[in-house]
This record gives structure tokens, C-alpha cells and sequence, in this order.
């Protein structure tokens, strides 16, 4: 786990995983999304990174939580060191491996890697999500409660608004959903939040 602001460096083999998780700091809980995971440590994506140096604890659900200290941060990315036994976490993730790897992106638009709340609501049900990435086509999320079925929906975005969606493809806790709306619109919408990022067709 190579980064500008970690010191020591993670030597230990890593896997590249893309998970929704819990992230304490001080005892106050924020969702972060868990890059890589290693014995040693961790690299997540989190909207408000903490200082260096700071007490945190992980918590991945089933895999288990583990307590770290915050080595580096770049941006929105926070490499982790962990300060416990973390080998059954890592051991988790090599045995499931096939479990968090995404399918093949077909998509003709760039996306954007986000950390974005949301809701998804089809018919009446209304379930809690994250937008992980986003393009003008569509957008990837992962559910934190129950799936949601293979038809139309709804997803609703806190910074932004609601779209008319069609899911794709499912993989466990992740949905892949294509807007139902004009590209050029959505790229317009995207542009003004995302203005570093190009979101035309390819």
C-alpha cells in the first residue's frame, strides 16, 4: 500500500476489494468504503478523513472490526493501520474474493468514483444506499438493508435529485443501474458537482 503520506509502508500482501463500511472516529460512526485490505492495514475512501494519526476502528459487519490508527490521507483517501489481530478479516476476503469483484464494465460513459448517500424505492418499498460511481448512463450502488427487485426504480440522491432507473445487474449488496433519463441532461447535472470529471460519451 504505497501512498505520499505513509512513513512505513504496507509490505504484506493486499487485496483489492470495493465494500461499504463503518468507520468510528472518537465513537461518532461515518460510512466509508473499503479499498484494500491487507494484515497490516486498510486504504478506505471516506468524505471527511480524519487527522493522522487518530485512534479509529473499522467495522466490516461480517468479517469482523478491527481497531487502527490513520497513517496517511490524500484527498478522500485514508490509509489505515491496523493495531489488532486482522488475519481473519484478511482470510475472509481471500476465501470470498468473488464476492466483491464487480462484472465487467461495458458502459460508454467515464464514471466517477462518489461516496454519495441515497435512497432506492421500488413501488412502495424505500431502501438506504450508497452511489459508489456514477456516470451519465447510470450508476453502482450497494444497499445497506434488503435487495431491491430486477425492474424499474427509483434511485434518489441527496445532492442531487431522483431518476427513473433500470437495474442491470446484481451482485450480492451491489446493484448496477442505467438512468432512464437523456445523457446529455444528466452529464449537465454531473458537470456542476463533478466539474473535474468528463461525463460525455466515449
Amino acid at each position: 500500500m504505497s501512498q505520499p503520506h505513509d512513513d512505513d509502508g504496507l509490505r504484506s500482501v493486499r487485496r483489492r476489494i470495493s465494500m461499504v463500511a463503518d468507520l468510528y472516529v472518537g465513537g461518532r460512526r461515518t460510512d466509508c468504503r473499503i479499498l484494500e485490505v491487507s494484515p497490516d492495514g486498510a486504504r478506505i475512501e471516506v468524505a471527511s478523513p480524519p487527522e493522522l494519526r487518530r485512534r479509529v476502528r473499522l467495522d466490516l459487519g461480517r468479517p469482523g472490526s478491527v481497531d487502527g490508527i490513520v497513517a496517511w490521507h490524500q484527498d478522500t483517501c485514508v490509509g489505515v493501520r491496523f493495531l489488532g489481530d486482522a488475519d481473519p478479516i484478511v482470510t475472509y476476503f481471500s476465501t470470498e474474493t468473488h464476492r466483491f469483484s464487480e462484472p465487467t464494465d461495458k458502459r460508454r460513459f467515464q464514471r466517477a468514483g462518489v461516496l454519495w448517500s441515497g435512497q432506492v424505492a421500488a413501488g412502495r418499498e424505500v431502501h438506504r444506499c450508497f452511489v459508489n460511481d456514477i456516470s451519465a448512463g447510470g450508476a453502482r450502488i450497494r444497499l445497506t438493508e434488503a435487495s431491491v427487485p430486477n425492474a424499474q426504480v427509483t434511485l434518489k440522491i441527496d445532492r442531487l435529485d431522483s431518476y427513473p432507473c433500470t437495474v442491470v445487474w446484481r451482485k450480492y449488496d451491489a446493484v448496477g443501474l442505467e438512468f432512464q433519463v437523456p445523457h446529455g441532461e444528466m452529464a449537465r447535472k454531473l458537470g456542476i458537482v463533478l466539474p473535474a470529471c468528463r461525463l460525455i460519451a466515449a
